[in-house]
């Protein structure tokens, strides 16, 4: 039986406008604690799109994830190397082998218990930061992602969403110390339009528009994002948390 995840990568096009947007905030997010010269794991690495953007920085970035196809776009679409196909439960790395490890997509497939052991596993790994990025209980996504379970339209498996709170549980539970609170994406649900077919997406409260209508909106968002950050920790889509490693 084909991997969900496979499946999912096999019909990969490229980000999207939305998707550009996402990583560009995600992105400014990260560098707030990266250095220059700071070595970087991606323990679910998906398409490789960041693991490549900071390849391209002149970082040792890393891209692991247990899917042979997200790995494969990462290769061929992004350019993405140091690629290695593993098991985030059991990285294959030493002790403080990274300076920043990080997943975003990747938590919220797990139950707690679960994604407390990946934490604590990136945590081993890391000299200095672990950054999560999963889903936030209190954004519109919430509501699409019932409605397309509803629908028999959820294609990507079992997934929880987080508040604030339940995250920062989770971390220290993981042995780390909690030092930042970002959110990212404060727009509304939208797809870009296709063809009439796309007008299905608001049984599942999402507006298609097209790529020109929702670059606009996004610009106009990203300066609310910027401009209120609290606000955005708390109703972004992505919750993003960022935690101290301590050695001991």
């Amino acid at each position: 039986m084909e991997n969900v995840w496979d499946k999912i990568y096999k019909n990969y096009e490229g980000p999207d406008a939305i998707n550009k947007y996402i990583y560009s905030k995600l992105i400014k997010v990260l560098e707030k604690y990266i250095s220059p010269k700071d070595s970087i794991l991606e323990a679910g690495c998906g398409s490789g799109y960041v693991v490549s953007y900071f390849q391209n920085k002149g970082h040792y970035s890393v891209g692991l994830d247990c899917n042979s196809q997200p790995l494969k776009i990462a290769k061929e679409v992004f350019g993405a190397k140091n690629l290695k196909k593993g098991d985030l439960f059991d990285l294959p790395f030493e002790n403080s082998s990274f300076n920043i490890v990080w997943n975003e997509g990747v938590l919220e497939h797990f139950k707690m218990s679960k994604s407390i052991e990946a934490v604590r596993e990136m945590a081993r790994v890391s000299k200095k930061y672990v950054i999560i990025d999963v889903p936030n209980r209190y954004s519109l996504f919430v509501i699409s992602k019932i409605l397309a379970k509803i629908a028999g339209k959820w294609q990507y498996g079992y997934e929880e969403s987080y508040s604030a709170k339940r995250l920062k549980c989770l971390m220290e539970r993981a042995g780390l110390e909690v030092v930042g609170i970002h959110g990212v994406y404060l727009a509304p649900q939208m797809r870009v339009w296709k063809n009439w077919k796309s007008m299905k997406a608001l049984f599942f409260l999402t507006i298609p528009l097209p790529e020109t209508a929702i670059i606009k909106i996004l610009n106009a968002i990203g300066k609310i994002e910027d401009n209120h950050p609290v606000f955005s920790r708390f109703f972004s889509f992505h919750l993003i948390m960022v935690g101290q490693v301590n050695k001991k």
